[in-house]
Order: structure tokens, then C-alpha cells, then sequence
């Protein structure tokens, strides 16, 4: 009896001991898995933040590109991102507005608003005598990239049959191919200041022959005493611009027809007018462009010794517009860059030594082109 009570006491005690062993050992079970889960999510979060530093040092660098650039970085050919830059950069270029101007004028050695458009017309001369006449010239600039400067191309054909019945008179037929560069400078107040360069080869048939002619002028523009922008002369009659220009030129040529070679240095001077005539009446369709030139030889060689030192040329030319509107255009005037095609008038007196005409008077009746 006694036995069996202490095996029964030692039982007891084991099952005891059992049920408390078993619960103990499942805690620690579940604080280990606990524990791993725990140590999972904070690798995930060590994770996460390295990934967020390296994303925002990535937009970091990205937003610095076209801005600064990294003096240690040195790219290489081909390279994604700088290819990318290259091709952004050559689109903004090729999209700018005003990058690229085109012009048909009569002449476009000069960079005017009171440009004559270009003729082409039968012209009658003071013998009485229809001949053949054609003033043509053309130009293409572009602004050279985050500068004040521009370079152009530029050529013009002048034609004038000569007179039948004047001996005198051997009628004009010159070409000029050649470039310019345009400074836009502000040493002037606050406008804006042209100073042209031109070079370009020339041929003169008639007189000079072949060589080349080279000038730098200066554009003044002083709105405030109304040079170089449009004005009310008259109001509802007469609206004007006026542009002055001075410069120095260079001229040379190997003769021609007995000309011997030689050259020639000279300033000139020019005034230029131009009028819009009834503008409010006739929205803009009527003009007179009027172009005063003068020449002071003061150094010459060969036989450009044979003209004056002195010489002066008129031209004028007075058109009408049969352009219409454009869609874009809600006003009754008519724009200037919107004129192209019209009918003009045109006078031509006096000498006029860049183009070949001496003595030159004549009339014009033809067809006139602007772009």
C-alpha cells in the first residue's frame, strides 16, 4: 500500500514535471520564429532605405543634367544619357522662333525694314526705247546659338538691256555671291544696334569685271527721335520709317571690256524711306520705298580712277499688294510680312557703283516680289 502510494506520488509528479517542460518549450518556439520574423523585416527595411537613397541620388544627378555638369565626369562616346542631352539640346535649336529668316529683295547687301522688293519689268528709257529689266536678291540668315550675332548667304543678279540707240549707254549685268555676319550691339542706349559685315564675289560684265567687294555698315536705331521704327507722319495719310546707314567699303575688279584692274575704297551713306500711304483706307497695300545713296571715292587705282569721286543713286519704287490676309491675321491691315506679290512703279537716277549703273535714268513698270 505504501508502495503503490509513492509509485502513485512519483507519477504524479512526472506528468507534473511534463506539463510544465511542454508549455516552456513552445514559448521558446514561438520567441525564436518571433525573432526571425522580426530580424526578416528589418533586413526588408535596411533593404528599402538603400534603395531609396540610391533612387534619389539617381534624381539627384538627372535633374543636374543641361544644368551643371560634373567636371570628373567624362563621358564617352555613345553613352545613353549624353547621347540623350545632345539630341534634346539639337531639337531646341532646330524649334527656336526667328532662328532662320529667308528675304527676296531687290538688294539684300543692306539689312533694311525699307528694303525695295525685288522687279522684274519692261522699262522704258528717257531715248524712248522699251528694254528688259530684272533686280533680284536673295538672302538666308540664321542666328548663331545664345549670341548677339547671325551669319547670312546672300546673292543678287541686277539685268538691265541696254539702250539701242545710245552709245553711252552698255546696260547693266551684274552678280554678287557672298556672306555676312551681323553683330546685334547695345553701346547706344537700349535699342538694338546692327553692324553688318559683307563679303562676296562680284562680276561685272559691263564695267568692272571680276573680284571682290567687301563694306562693314552701321543700322542706327533711335526710336526716340523716330529712326529705325515705323511712326504716324501723317495720321490716317502717311506712315513712315526712316533708317540711315554708314559704312565703309572696299571694292576690286580685273576689268572688263577695257577696264584696266584695279580698286577702290570709299565710305557711303544711305537714307532710307519708307511710307505706307492711306494705310487705314487701303490696309497697308499702298508703299513708297525710297533709298538715297551716296559714294565718296577717296582712294582709287586702275580705271576706277574715271569716275567722280563723288556719286549718288536714287532708287524708288511704288507698290501695290494684292496679297490677302492670313487666317491668323483678325485686323483689316495688311502685315508686312504678308506682303509678296504686287505691281510697282519704279524710278532709277544717278550712278550707282556696286551694281554697275552710270548714269543711270530710268523708269520701271513691273511685277514686284517681297518674302
Amino acid at each position: 500500500m505504501s508502495m503503490n502510494m509513492s509509485v502513485n506520488r512519483a507519477l504524479s509528479c512526472m506528468v507534473g514535471l511534463a506539463c510544465a517542460v511542454i508549455p516552456s518549450g513552445s514559448r521558446a518556439a514561438e520567441d525564436n520564429a518571433a525573432t526571425k520574423k522580426l530580424r526578416e523585416a528589418e533586413a526588408r527595411v535596411t533593404k528599402a532605405e538603400n534603395e531609396l537613397k540610391a533612387a534619389k541620388e539617381e534624381y539627384d544627378r538627372l535633374s543636374k543634367v543641361g544644368t551643371e555638369e560634373d567636371p570628373d565626369d567624362k563621358p564617352t562616346m555613345g553613352e545613353p544619357e549624353k547621347d540623350e542631352k545632345a539630341i534634346t539640346r539639337i531639337s531646341q535649336y532646330l524649334t527656336e522662333e526667328k532662328k532662320v529668316k529667308f528675304q527676296v529683295r531687290q538688294s539684300v547687301r543692306d539689312s533694311l525694314k525699307t528694303a525695295n522688293p525685288a522687279t522684274f519689268s519692261f522699262t522704258r528709257t528717257k531715248d524712248g526705247k522699251d528694254v528688259r529689266s530684272a533686280d533680284l536678291g536673295v538672302s538666308f540668315e540664321q542666328d548663331i546659338c545664345e549670341t548677339d550675332f547671325a551669319w547670312g548667304l546672300l546673292g543678287e543678279y541686277h539685268h538691265l538691256t541696254k539702250s539701242r540707240t545710245k552709245t553711252d549707254d552698255r546696260g547693266v549685268d551684274s552678280l554678287f555671291l557672298g556672306g555676312s555676319l551681323d553683330w546685334n550691339a547695345f553701346f547706344i542706349g537700349e535699342e538694338t544696334q546692327r553692324i553688318r559685315g559683307t563679303l562676296a564675289y562680284k562680276r561685272d560684265k559691263i564695267y568692272t569685271g571680276e573680284g571682290l567687294i567687301t563694306d562693314v555698315s552701321l543700322y542706327p536705331a533711335l526710336p526716340q527721335y523716330c529712326i529705325g521704327n515705323e511712326f504716324t507722319l501723317i495720321p490716317r495719310v502717311v506712315t513712315a520709317v526712316v533708317e540711315p546707314v554708314f559704312g565703309l567699303q572696299y571694292e576690286e575688279g580685273n576689268g572688263a571690256k577695257g577696264f584696266r584692274d584695279g580698286d577702290r575704297i570709299s565710305a557711303k551713306a544711305s537714307l532710307n524711306l519708307g511710307l505706307i500711304l492711306l494705310p487705314e483706307h487701303l490696309g497697308n497695300r499702298l508703299t513708297l520705298d525710297n533709298k538715297l545713296t551716296f559714294w565718296e571715292h577717296f582712294d582709287t587705282s586702275g580705271d576706277y580712277g574715271r569716275y567722280d569721286e563723288q556719286q549718288w543713286f536714287l532708287n524708288s519704287t511704288l507698290t501695290y499688294w494684292f496679297d490677302t490676309r492670313s487666317s491668323k491675321n483678325k485686323t483689316d491691315i495688311l502685315q508686312p510680312d504678308e506682303q509678296h506679290i504686287g505691281l510697282s512703279a519704279g524710278l532709277k537716277w544717278g550712278d550707282n557703283p556696286e551694281e554697275g549703273q552710270q548714269d543711270t535714268d530710268t523708269m520701271t513698270l513691273g511685277i514686284s516680289v517681297k518674302y
